[in-house]
């Protein structure tokens, strides 16, 4: 099968998000119990999931992600960040004293979900073609 034709499962490279994010999560619960990162957390998982993501697809398939597949790729990501988030959450709820954080619930899940949506889109956007561009010009290093 030639290059041109091999289709890339964006459903499989976005698996990388979540054993990123709980290793990470475990890996931080075991050196600093209780210690929460936020936003850089994020930051840091998106920027160390897309990286061996596009490592990968650029050694298959020797190019950028299309729009098509960055979509793909977004909508992925998103998902698995959502139901992360939301796995933290409920723990966080099930474990720690919560009174009144009903009420607020639902306005903190469509804010995760907003901030996920965000950082992923961003992340797809730019530093995905930033990374792709790195190992673009490896592989062009290599050629010559």
């Amino acid at each position: 099968m030639n290059e041109s034709s091999k289709t890339p499962n964006l459903f499989l490279y976005s698996l990388v998000l979540p054993v990123f994010w709980l290793t990470f999560g475990f890996v931080l619960d075991a050196i600093a119990p209780g210690k929460r990162l936020g936003m850089f957390g994020l930051f840091l998982i998106v920027y160390a999931t897309l990286t061996p993501i596009c490592w990968n697809f650029t050694k298959n398939f020797g190019r950028h992600f299309n729009k098509a597949e960055k979509i793909k790729l977004i909508i992925f990501l998103t998902l698995w960040a959502v139901i992360c988030e939301l796995w933290a959450l409920w723990y966080y709820v099930s474990f720690e004293s919560t009174s009144g954080f009903d009420e607020a619930i639902y306005g903190v899940i469509a804010f995760t979900v907003a901030i996920d949506a965000l950082f992923m889109t961003l992340g797809v956007q730019f530093a995905a073609k930033r990374i792709n561009n790195h190992f673009l010009n490896r592989m062009e290093e290599k050629n010559t």
